[in-house]
């Protein structure tokens, strides 16, 4: 399903800051396996909401911490801002939030106008063009286009925005970078002062990018010589969704409501319709312009916006800020809310329907109808989909009836509906909830199933279990004592609502920001953090209400179906199933081209659903949640004399991040690392094992046995953990190239329990597995008799994933085919694909690999990181060798250990020395995409820098980071290559790197695209060179204040920590110790005396001067990515839409290009592996 926001933001692939993501964590490669993560559904009911009165007291109001800070306002126990909500002389209310140790500042503006219901008649796309032309320039910056992201980009700063069906949002994050940039002397590290605080520069900074920020809102050019340029980008935004399925099903939805309604209309919009007059090339934009200023001036002013503010100052220096920028807006009258109809829809919810435009689904108009769909991508889904009211409505809201029973329907636990289907082999997945539309008038609520292919064959008794299921509840909440059992349920998740609150931790500032903003114009102050995560009342009335509203006159079934062909000339075939649309004639969507029929529910399927209650027998209510925490106890605070010492660590460890874990246990079978969380107070612990083993990735057909393995366990676990989850627990087992990796998180009073059942039964189902060979136990089979039916499902599941890896969209594609030259060691998808279709995968195949991987030579590492004590880390180690070690393995050697590189691409001469001369160069790899739909072409485009340490390390990521905004400014905004462009430092195995440039679009050829970057290089390091010394500078102290930004919570901290212990061991036994202050190293190599980076810390290396910093850029980016270098080593991934088939095929055989994957095998069989890398 597509995301909330219906249409796609200004930037679909990267922030300014996004290869932070790269920076902090240590590379990982993809070893050529597509996820297998794409069959299983996100969680099944919103729990942001809460219940009424749990054992856990509620959050109290925090005690005023100076500067003005209102206690009334709700916050986490563990949120250290002050808050405060302001009202601005133009009516604007703004939530303050001050944090003086904020690596990061930001703001956002949400609108609750401007979405694409007021798009006015014939020009569909009207508000998602708005967005895109917001940004290009101001009365106070006419330069803004370009400067607004430049200047973010050189703070450390990202930008970005969304549209919706009726309302937008824009945000900005900034660093908070203040004080000097010196080493600090002796004198500070003997005193403990590594880390300098100053607020006055983070201000300065935040108050003049609030000031260009509300300049947007307030004085926009919209400046016609731009617009057809924009018109274009939303062309090709539309033209990349075309084949998504996703898309596909959206807009579907759309327009099955009544005509009338806004909901109906084509958000995104298109050349054509943006253009003035009927199908124009959306080259002539003055009447556009018009429309647009109209839009604006209606929708964007004080009275239809709210914003949250988040920096280091203080709460009235931040109300000055805000007074000073979002203050300027001007107020306009606000258009009247949502009138209520003299006559309600439905008694009890008021604001169910609209009496401007009527219902956007109504009975029998549009409701009691069966859909049939053809997917692009192998799929099989039935969404039963239920008009309700929408979650704004008072009592909705208030008893929140629909939580409640999706939690229900959609729990995986034993007697669960979803236990129930999967035991039968029928489904992958089921989700409850929300299903895909929702407005302030209305609402989707119901199920979406995945079907395995036994399951859409069987989809009659599927449908007629969900409603046999419904009848349950419906029977127990009418029945005697239902207010108390519904109750029950309804406390419980407030119970569960209210710890999240409780002990949540904070997110990044962007996110809190945008969240807040959004949340002022729904919330009252006191829980515009706490939003409904705080006890509310049952509504046993409303409950009763919705549970009658899922009956199926009021539903829309759709069955998404790949097996389906369609046929208009053919007559009609004889139904397989009951619940088909057959008969009816088939059409394309208008906007998307979704193949689909549909017709009426018959009355007697509607009858036969209505009696299903004990059709399907084992389904039953559920029991209380085993796993709600009561323990909160931190036990940093245990007072010990070893916990002091540990505290003393932390304190005086040198730099801005915490001390890193210690080393606990260290054996030849066992490496554990321990480390107590004193900064962040949460009662939370989160524990890693990896089990380092070379049989993993010995062979395609070994990773295809060890991830359906992987998948069978997160099923078997499923019904036992589900409830787990639900509290905030993640247990899982991960399948990597280096071995099977173990994860358990959540709060630390049952992390042991869970961490020791996950690991018995990873080692009774390899055993029962093997068992099946041989018939099993007594009996000949295992008691539930379905382990090879589970098995076939999980490797039907596997191989559909994969054969849709092909369909995936070309920009994915290319960095897929890079990577398989890129790696040394690969398993092509192809290969995968083949095991799964005619390798004669068995169970006991998949239980003896697991058995030698356990049996076999083995090592295990490990952390142990949070609210976890030394002893508590020692159990948990003792259950790891205990349950995990207890096979009897021997110690894995060094030269045993699994290792991965990187292949050293060939520069240009060897290129003519393997090809001969007049071979394209760089060598490209060539793919044809699949999709018969796919009209984009795209290119990955990648530069290949040698391993230089520290220092090469630091300046690719500076030059990475500034390429981002040079390369989308040039080939995206200015040149209109496609919607899709960034560049980024690519990582793959073993630490080998380079810059990375990708492009999508449906107008120019892979050829012309890469043509167009390598001219772009050219322009790029013009800027460089001519880019004054201290602005390269003030780019890496930018790139410094992001290296260094604080872990914002714990789980961030631990990953950081896993992440640098996990790199290390791929090392030699002389360099196995992780690097944890690899952050702090790449930061020096970029400070530059005399510039401000905002922090301060000892690292023994003298800053360089801005000329010599300069020199080195230029050399570096001459010697590795200049065109024409006799050390450069690039290659381009070209990926053809249908369009260019001709263009794909002409190439074939053509010397330098490689069209198959045994082109690039033969290619690799010439190419030497570059070093594994280590830190300097």
């Amino acid at each position: 399903m597509p995301p909330r926001r219906a249409v796609s933001r200004r930037r679909p692939i990267l922030a300014v800051s996004a290869f932070l993501a790269l920076l902090r964590r240590p590379s990982t490669a993809a070893f050529g396996t597509p996820s297998s993560s794409r069959a299983f559904f996100a969680r099944r009911c919103d729990l942001s909401s809460a219940a009424s009165a749990s054992a856990v007291a509620a959050p109290k109001p925090s005690a005023p911490s100076g500067g003005g800070d209102d206690p009334r306002i709700l916050r986490p126990s563990t949120d250290p801002g002050s808050y405060r909500v302001a009202t601005l002389p133009n009516s604007l209310r703004v939530l303050l939030c001050s944090r003086p140790d904020a690596d990061v500042q930001a703001s956002a503006v949400y609108v609750s106008a401007g979405g694409h219901a007021g798009d006015p008649a014939g020009r569909a796309g009207l508000a998602h063009f708005l967005e895109h032309m917001l940004f290009l320039g101001t009365e106070d910056y006419r330069d803004a286009e370009a400067e607004w992201e430049r200047w973010l980009g050189g703070r450390g700063g990202s930008s970005n925005a969304w549209t919706d069906y009726v309302d937008s949002g824009f945000h900005f994050s900034v660093g908070a970078g203040g004080g000097e940039l010196e080493d600090s002397d002796e004198e500070d590290v003997e005193n403990g002062e590594d880390e300098v605080e100053d607020t006055s520069r983070a201000s300065e900074t935040l108050a003049d990018a609030l000031l260009r920020f509300s300049s947007f809102f307030v004085c926009p050019l919209f400046d016609p010589s731009k617009a057809s340029r924009e018109v274009n980008a939303v062309h090709a935004e539309y033209v990349d969704a075309i084949p998504d399925d996703g898309w596909r099903d959206l807009q579907l939805t759309k327009s099955s409501v009544l005509n009338g309604h806004p909901y109906r209309k084509f958000g995104c919009g298109n050349r054509n319709t943006l253009a003035d007059g009927d199908g124009g090339s959306g080259e002539e934009t003055t009447g556009l312009i018009v429309d647009l200023r109209e839009f604006f001036r209606k929708n964007y002013h004080a009275g239809t916006m709210c914003a949250a503010v988040v920096g280091r100052g203080s709460l009235d220096e931040l109300e000055a800020m805000a007074a000073a920028s979002y203050g300027r807006i001007p107020l306009r009258e606000t258009p009247a809310g949502a009138a209520v109809p003299e006559e309600p829809f439905h008694p009890l919810f008021l604001l169910w329907n609209n009496r401007e435009y009527g219902p956007a689904f109504r009975s029998p108009d549009n409701l009691g109808i069966i859909r049939e769909v053809v997917p692009v991508k192998e799929s099989r889904r039935i969404r039963m989909a239920f008009s309700v009211p929408p979650r704004r409505d008072p009592r909705m809201e208030a008893g929140q009836p629909d939580r409640v029973v999706s939690h229900l329907l959609g729990h995986e636990g034993a007697g669960s509906l979803h236990e129930y289907l999967t035991r039968r082999g029928w489904i992958e997945g089921l989700s409850t909830g929300g299903v895909g539309a929702e407005g302030p008038d209305f609402s989707l609520f119901g199920a979406n199933i995945v079907l395995t292919e036994a399951g859409m064959k069987e989809r009659d008794e599927v449908i007629g279990a969900v409603f046999s299921y419904l009848a349950i509840l419906k029977e127990a909440a009418r029945g005697p004592g239902g207010e108390e059992i519904m109750a029950k349920y309804h406390n419980e998740l407030g119970a569960m609502s209210e710890i999240f609150f409780r002990f949540a931790e904070n997110g990044d500032p962007s996110s809190l920001a945008s969240a807040a903003a959004e949340s002022l114009a729904f919330h009252a102050p006191s829980h515009v953090l706490a939003r409904s995560s705080l006890p509310t009342k049952y509504d046993h009335e409303a409950t009763l209400a919705f549970l009658d509203l899922l009956d199926p006159d009021n539903m829309i079934l759709t069955v998404t179906d790949s097996g389906l062909q369609r046929k208009d000339d053919e007559p009609t075939e004889v139904p397989v199933y009951r619940t088909s649309a057959n008969g009816a004639p088939w059409k394309d969507e208008r906007w998307y081209r979704g193949v689909h029929r549909e017709m009426r529910i018959p009355v007697e399927w509607a009858e036969t659903w209505r009696a299903s209650r004990g059709s399907a027998e084992g389904l039953v209510m559920l029991g209380c949640n085993p796993f709600i925490p009561t323990d909160f106890s931190l036990r940093c605070e245990d007072g010990s004399e070893a916990m002091e010492e540990d505290r003393r660590r932390d304190k005086e460890w040198p730099g801005l991040f915490s001390a890193p874990p210690r080393l606990l246990v260290e054996s030849d079978r066992l490496r554990l690392w321990h480390k107590v969380s004193h900064r962040f107070r949460v009662p939370k612990a989160s524990v890693f094992v990896h089990l380092h083993s070379p049989v993993v990735y010995a062979s395609p057909r070994s990773m295809t046995l060890f991830r359906l393995f992987e998948m069978l366990l997160r099923e078997d676990l499923a019904s036992y953990l589900y409830d787990a989850s639900m509290v905030g627990y993640s247990c899982r087992v991960s399948v990597k190239p280096s071995g099977l990796e173990i994860y358990v998180g959540g709060y630390s009073e049952k992390i042991p329990e869970l961490l020791e059942t996950l690991s018995k039964r990873m080692v009774s189902l390899m055993t029962e597995l093997i068992a099946v060979g041989a018939g099993g136990g007594e009996g000949g089979r295992q008691p539930d008799g379905g382990l090879l039916k589970k098995f076939q499902t999980q490797r039907e599941m596997l191989m559909r994933d994969t054969r849709n890896f092909s369909m995936d969209p070309p920009y994915e594609l290319a960095d897929y085919h890079s990577r398989m030259l890129l790696e040394d060691r690969a398993w092509h998808v192809d290969q995968y694909l083949e095991e799964l279709e005619v390798g004669n995968l068995s169970p006991v195949e998949c239980g003896a690999a697991v058995e030698s991987l356990l049996a076999g030579r083995l090592i295990a590492e490990g952390l142990v990181a949070g609210n976890v004590d030394a002893k508590g880390a020692q159990e948990i180690g003792n259950v790891i060798l205990g349950t995990l070690l207890a096979a009897g393995s021997l110690p894995l050697s060094d030269e045993e250990v699994p290792r991965y590189r990187s292949k050293r691409l060939p520069t240009e001469g060897e290129a003519r020395d393997i090809f001969g001369d007049g071979c394209t160069y760089p060598i490209a790899v060539e793919e044809l995409a699949a999709g018969p739909s796919e009209e984009n072409d795209a290119i990955e485009f990648v530069l290949q820098t040698p391993i230089l340490g520290s220092e090469g390390s630091a300046i690719l990521h500076l030059i990475g980071h500034m390429a981002y905004t040079s390369a989308f400014q040039q080939l995206r905004t200015v040149e209109q290559l496609g919607y899709i462009v960034y560049a980024s430092v690519r990582q793959t195995s073993g630490g080998g790197q380079g810059l990375s440039i990708s492009v999508q679009g449906s107008e120019f050829s892979p050829a012309i695209m890469q043509e167009r970057v390598e001219e772009w290089l050219v322009v790029f390091r013009e800027q460089l060179e001519r880019m004054p010394e201290e602005e390269l500078a003030e780019e890496a102290a930018a790139v410094v204040s992001i290296l260094l930004e604080r872990d914002l919570k714990l789980s961030h901290e631990v990953g950081r920590f896993w992440g640098d212990i996990s790199e290390s061991f791929e090392k030699t036994d002389k360099n196995r110790m992780p690097t944890f202050d690899r952050l702090e190293k790449l930061a020096v190599e970029l400070m530059v005396s005399g510039v401000d980076t905002g922090v301060k810390f000892r690292r023994g290396k003298k800053p360089q001067t801005a000329g010599e910093f300069k020199s080195k850029v230029i050399s570096f980016f001459d010697r590795f990515l200049l065109k024409g270098s006799p050390e450069r080593r690039a290659i381009a991934a070209r990926v053809y839409g249908q369009k260019s088939k001709e263009v794909y095929t002409n190439n074939v055989g053509k010397p330098g290009i490689l069209s198959n994957y045994n082109d690039v095998r033969l290619l690799k069989s010439y190419l030497s592996s570059l070093p594994l890398a280590t830190q300097s």
